[in-house]
């Protein structure tokens, strides 16, 4: 067990109890960068923060250096905890194709609306 500036950390995961319980060690790290983030809102009102892992990461946990270029994608509950998972690129490129999708079907429907 090992402890960073702020948790508890076994195994790469936060133990302390709070928002990031149960989180890699570097998910308080990026969620704290998701200003810079590309966010993707959906129609049913989640967000999802999304931020590519550079090699200027690496620092923050070993576990990224084999992690640069994908993606890590964040999201915060109406509980206030936050999840976040690394997605591979095809992985980000399907999430943001369905979030594409979901808008152009919503608008779609949004203009038979107004012409019935």
């Amino acid at each position: 067990m090992s402890t960073n500036e702020q948790y508890t950390v076994e195994n790469g995961i936060i133990q302390d109890p709070g928002k990031f319980q149960g989180e890699a060690e570097y998910i308080p790290y990026f969620w704290g960068m998701n200003e810079f983030a590309i966010s993707l809102d959906f129609v049913n009102g989640a967000t999802v923060y999304c931020i590519q892992i550079q090699e200027t990461d690496v620092g923050v946990s070993s576990e990224l250096a084999s992690l640069v270029g994908q993606w890590v994608c964040m999201q915060e509950t109406d509980d206030g905890f936050v999840y976040g998972t690394v997605k591979p690129q095809a992985e980000y490129d399907l999430l943001v194709a369905t979030h594409d999708k979901e808008w152009i079907d919503y608008q779609e429907h949004e203009a038979r609306s107004e012409q019935d």
